[in-house]
């Protein structure tokens, strides 16, 4: 028999609609793109219909309710479209259910930016705002699986402080492993106060029964104040079988964000400084500059390369 084929079968009942509506009207008959023989069919053959959509409901609610854990604005702000939650239900797919569980938040995130339609907000400003909320949110979930399959690997990343000497400044500067950057249209707690009304598991059954309001997210849009949030990723609980992940941050001016561009191992801080001057930068603005550079070393967001 083929378990395999039973179980692809299985799953895209369990989410793929199209396929459960078909096998809802028609049993058996709409496996026939499985390799199934008569026997291994027999067995879908008892399935009740109403079973099945409640059993496929109640996944689904389970699945985004951990999803909230790790996507809160994300989903709160696009809950806010019209059936905005219908739309992110769809979302959650058997292609998505065949990743490891820890690259699924990264996974949902970015097919949540690449089918978020423009059209769903009143102008372009703040759905441009929406996707940078997501795309940051994503990129925290991404670094986060790296470094949970990394330590599945035994490759437990060193997170000793660098040595700073005086002559820091004339070494290679890149980011540290499991760092993300984003551009917030607000700092992020502030986001999260605003948008998030639960916490955790909480936050989606209550967006099922209460989205957020879309004046509510177009008001609190309408004055943006930018940061840069840089994250990295770390071990707060380890196991060697399910480590926790979670992460420190720190936000910076949005002016921070094109800095980053050369911030790769290919420049040193006085190379960097010495380019911005080029291009007019006053005195005050290196000396910040070199400053908030020198602090993000010391708190492990970048290392310098020897």
């Amino acid at each position: 028999m083929s378990f395999y084929e039973q179980e692809r079968a299985l799953l895209d009942l369990l989410f793929n609609p199209a396929l459960r509506d078909a096998f809802c009207s028609q049993s058996t008959e709409a496996l026939g793109a499985y390799d199934l023989t008569a026997s291994e069919l027999a067995d879908f053959a008892t399935i009740r219909p109403d079973a099945l959509k409640m059993d496929a409901a109640m996944r689904i609610r389970l699945i985004l309710s951990h999803l909230g854990k790790h996507l809160p604005l994300s989903l709160s702000l696009v809950s806010a479209t019209d059936n905005g939650t219908a739309f992110i239900e769809s979302l959650i797919s058997s292609h998505l259910m065949q990743a490891k569980p820890h690259d699924r938040p990264a996974f949902f995130a970015d097919e949540l930016a690449r089918r978020l339609p423009a059209d769903a907000f009143s102008n372009d400003e703040i759905y441009q705002q929406v996707l940078a909320v997501i795309q940051a949110e994503g990129a925290l979930c991404l670094t986060a699986a790296q470094l949970k399959q990394a330590v599945l690997n035994g490759e437990e990343p060193d997170m000793t402080p660098p040595d700073l000497s005086k002559h820091w400044v004339e070494k290679p500067i890149t980011l540290a492993p499991h760092v993300s950057l984003g551009v917030l249209p607000l700092p992020y707690l502030q986001l999260k106060k605003a948008f998030c009304p639960k916490p955790g598991t909480e936050l989606w059954p209550h967006l099922k029964q209460m989205p957020l309001p879309k004046s509510l997210l177009e008001n609190r849009l309408a004055s943006p104040d930018p940061r840069l949030l840089v994250a990295r990723a770390r071990i707060s609980e380890h196991s060697r079988c399910d480590p926790v992940i979670d992460h420190f941050t720190a936000e910076l001016a949005q002016g921070f964000a094109p800095i980053f561009q050369h911030i790769n191992g290919s420049m040193s801080v006085n190379a960097l400084l010495a380019q911005l001057k080029h291009a007019g930068a006053h005195d005050g603005l290196l000396q910040s500059v070199q400053t908030g550079l020198l602090q993000l070393l010391e708190s492990g967001f970048l290392e310098l390369d020897e």
